[in-house]
């Protein structure tokens, strides 16, 4: 039976990959541990094997990140099961973080994505805008402001909102609570949830339908 591994914050990630026997083997040093820890991907092909002892699942973790900022590490990341992941992301001079997802994670610190437990192959992306526009996805306007569309380009600008919740009529942008888009015809639009058509961002209920800019689209 394999043993349970205990969740770990790796800091160094991955620093060398290479065939043991018939088994791909990782390291990784875990945060404070003070050893080195190595881990075996089982597979069909081969009997599992142990490394230190241990039989320990591994997952493959990859990150990438749009223009105008990056995030690290971005090789792909071989850890063991269950392990939380710190990703560190960095937006240009005149950039700020727009939108992270994926692995089940979080921002903390401002600038630091924390994977949750990893439990299979995964990724993590990141995408960075003007710092003269607001985000959309993290809603960082100040109290009783919201972020909206301002163009069909994509352009977002702060704005009060008079907070209309899903399926209220619209005729403007900013009549949507934060987080909700003004979509549909003319004449009976209404407030929508948002959504990424790149499956970042889900309808809880609902279809993802683009509006036509990028890649935002609303819950219908």
């Amino acid at each position: 039976m394999r043993a349970n591994l205990k969740s770990l914050k790796l800091s160094v990630y991955a620093l060398s990959r290479f065939v043991f026997g018939r088994s791909l083997v990782a390291l990784v040093i875990g945060a404070g541990l003070g050893s080195a820890w190595a881990c075996t991907v089982f597979t069909d092909r081969f009997d599992d094997q142990t490394v230190d002892g241990r039989f320990v699942n591994c997952y493959d973790v990859t990150a990438s990140s749009g223009p105008n900022g990056s995030i690290s590490p971005t090789l792909a990341v071989l850890v063991p099961e269950g392990s939380l992941l710190t990703f560190l992301l960095n937006p240009e001079s005149g950039y700020q973080i727009d939108q992270v997802s994926g692995c089940d994670g979080m921002i903390e610190n401002d600038t630091d994505y924390v994977t949750g437990p990893v439990i299979a192959d995964c990724e993590v992306s990141a995408t960075f805008t003007n710092l003269g526009e607001c985000s959309l996805w993290n809603q960082n306007c100040p109290v009783n402001e919201g972020c909206y569309l301002v163009s069909g380009d994509g352009t977002t600008s702060c704005a009060a909102t008079l907070g209309r919740e899903t399926g209220e009529s619209c005729g403007s942008p900013n009549e949507c609570a934060p987080g909700l888009i003004c979509a549909g015809a003319p004449g009976s639009a209404t407030c929508r949830p948002l959504c990424n058509t790149n499956g970042s961002v889900v309808c809880q209920t609902g279809e993802c339908t683009s509006i036509g800019i990028s890649n935002i689209g609303a819950c219908f």
